[in-house]
């Protein structure tokens, strides 16, 4: 690939003779930072981190004052008193900032984006009391991003309702995501066709074969992951589900 790949730092810094491309984004979403809210007295607050005195637990979450306005707005469809106190989700209030800059750019006409999420109903579930966040350390899963400051990796899951409308209102006609599985079969459909109608594979087929299978079954990565596919064309009709 030398020579074929111009490499930029931002969306920014895209050449100005690039008319069209692909925009592929696989686990961006999900690196967004997030903001942490939680329900106290029948209102959002937003928590923030305090230090507790305690040099065995050095850092611990503490409720500000009431969510500001770009929190509220993100919060608006899910009034506080319908939740118990205590509840806590996370918010990422700059996907419409970054779904704009997106639209700004002439050159990814088509976006496809690989993440793992719920839709809004699920993400904010009663039931899901302590939001998504989860934090890796050393290969160890845990939901405490206070305990190794700097040594964990954090990541949450993707309110895949908001990208949405945060897309569709910076311009882009956007499919509703689907599980990975599905979309990639659909995709490759004529080649598994071709497979199908070859005779017994070959070695090298076998292989993509066992590829596909993982990144498909549901019982691997086909119904962890979800796809949504956009297109930078509002006079083109939703793509269909």
């Amino acid at each position: 690939w030398a020579g074929a790949i111009r490499w930029v730092a931002s969306l920014d810094h895209l050449p100005a003779e690039a008319k069209a491309g692909v925009f592929v984004a696989n686990e961006l979403l999900d690196a967004f930072p997030v903001e942490r809210v939680r329900v106290h007295g029948a209102r959002w607050h937003r928590l923030h981190v305090a230090a507790t005195g305690d040099p065995s637990v050095t850092f611990t979450w503490a409720c500000a004052t009431a969510a500001p306005p770009d929190l509220a707005a993100a919060l608006a469809a899910r009034p506080a008193a319908g939740y118990p106190e205590g509840y806590t989700t996370d918010v990422r209030p700059q996907l419409g900032e970054w779904a704009r800059a997106l639209a700004s750019h002439a050159a990814p006409r088509l976006a496809l984006l690989a993440d793992y999420g719920f839709e809004e109903a699920d993400y904010f579930h009663p039931s899901r009391t302590d939001g998504t966040l989860r934090c890796y350390t050393h290969q160890r899963a845990h939901d405490d991003p206070l305990a190794a400051p700097g040594e964990a990796d954090i990541t949450a899951h993707v309110n895949w309702t908001a990208a949405v409308d945060a897309l569709a209102a910076a311009g882009f006609a956007v499919s509703p995501p689907r599980d990975q599985g599905k979309w990639l079969t659909a995709v490759a459909m004529p080649r598994l066709a071709a497979i199908e109608a070859g005779g017994p594979p070959d070695e090298p087929t076998r292989a993509w074969l066992r590829q596909f299978l993982t990144l498909s079954h549901p019982a691997h990565l086909g119904a962890r992951f979800q796809i949504v596919e956009t297109r930078l064309d509002p006079a083109r009709p939703p793509i269909p589900g």
